[in-house]
């Protein structure tokens, strides 16, 4: 399950964010395919959500509070949460306040060089290879009849 905050609509119609949103969509409609995914107007129906769900929250953070994805340098990764939400802030300003309060744990990949940062979709690959090579238990997660059901749909 995917799930979409959508922020920076405030003030706009039901018509008019519907809009704004397949217009952003169109950058990712390959990948989207094989998601199922929720909208939420605002960071409370989304944390309520997740915790409804019981899902854990990593928000990516480049602040002091956080700490590496896959754990200290030499040492075993944390354990991985069955159901495991990651956050990915918006590229001008990061997670919001409020997503940061509700996340479980902020965590960042190591940068190297003089940039601090990275567009928000490769940052979102980048974070996601780096979960899949911490945690290689949890490659090919998905129920074989999940992936039918995609495969017909597809």
């Amino acid at each position: 399950m995917g799930g979409v905050l959508v922020e920076g609509l405030d003030g706009l119609s039901h018509s008019k964010r519907r809009q704004e949103i397949r217009r952003r969509l169109l950058f990712s409609r390959a990948a989207s395919q094989w998601l199922d995914v929720r909208y939420f107007w605002s960071v409370e129906a989304c944390v309520a959500a997740l915790q409804e769900g019981g899902w854990t929250i990593w928000a990516t953070d480049l602040s002091t509070a956080s700490e590496l994805l896959c754990g200290s340098p030499g040492a075993a990764p944390p354990p991985l949460p069955h159901k495991l939400a990651v956050v990915m802030g918006r590229e001008a300003d990061g997670v919001s306040r409020q997503m940061l309060a509700a996340a479980h744990r902020r965590v960042y990949l190591p940068m190297f060089g003089m940039s601090a940062s990275l567009n928000v979709m490769v940052a979102t690959g980048m974070v996601l290879n780096s979960l899949f090579n911490c945690w290689p238990e949890a490659r090919g997660g998905m129920e074989a009849e999940r992936k039918q059901q995609l495969r017909r749909e597809w």
